[in-house]
């Protein structure tokens, strides 16, 4: 890519021609990524003659010239810079999803700032993710992200097959060949609800009567669904 957010660690990959073999030079740093002259300069990794891969990072903003450099050479920037970015706001409020291996939740974000929805995608259109991540390292799940509008983005989250409270859990949202593009929000794993009784059990086509559900684990916000049909008020 060459777009990345401010603090991700982006693996990018050069494109090229006529790159030396590591051995020339006999030791395996010979090769740099340079960012900004030579104020950083990780190590790279050369895959082929044609590609070389390294990571890359920035705790500013703006477009920086960056390239290769080679032991004994010149450092040689390529024509375009890397553009780094500050991570999308996701809306400040905790999140809960259920637990356990009947878990599965639908969560909404509304309120995104996604300006031009992602930052610019590196190859054709952008293909976004929530994360679920656990202690800040460990990724539990990644799914696909929808766009409702610019500013509402969903997420189909499988099952967390244990409750964990939101200072464990987090979620994100991720952009294929970027990385993170959002700030990070806490996320709880509850006990899914359980469903002892409904009264009455008999109901009439025509609709607009009244059930009362028992059970245990409900939450504010819930709503009761009929087959395909949400209920107009729960």
């Amino acid at each position: 890519p060459k777009v990345g957010v401010v603090g991700e660690v982006v693996e990018v990959e050069v494109y090229g021609r006529n790159f030396p073999e590591v051995a020339t030079f006999g030791n395996s740093t010979a090769i740099q990524c340079v960012m900004n002259s030579l104020e950083w300069s990780p190590p790279a990794v050369r895959l082929s003659d044609t590609r070389i891969r390294c990571n890359v990072t920035s705790h500013v903003t703006g477009e920086m010239p960056w390239g290769l450099a080679f032991t004994g050479l010149v450092p040689a920037l390529l024509r375009e810079p890397f553009t780094w970015v500050t991570a999308r706001e996701l809306p400040f409020s905790m999140l809960r999803v259920r637990a356990g291996m009947a878990g599965g939740t639908r969560i909404q974000f509304e309120g995104v700032l996604l300006r031009n929805r992602t930052v610019p995608s590196p190859r054709g259109k952008p293909t976004l993710y929530c994360d679920v991540v656990l202690d800040g390292r460990a990724l539990l799940h990644r799914v696909p992200a929808t766009f409702g509008d610019s500013k509402d983005v969903t997420c189909d989250i499988g099952a967390i097959l244990e409750p964990f409270p939101d200072t464990r859990v987090s979620v994100r949202i991720h952009q294929s060949g970027v990385g993170v593009i959002t700030t990070v929000r806490p996320l709880q794993a509850t006990p899914s609800p359980v469903l002892d009784s409904v009264n009455p059990t008999v109901v009439f086509t025509e609709g607009n009567t009244s059930l009362e559900l028992r059970g245990q684990g409900f939450l504010p916000g819930m709503m009761c669904f009929f087959d395909n049909g949400l209920s107009s008020m729960a």
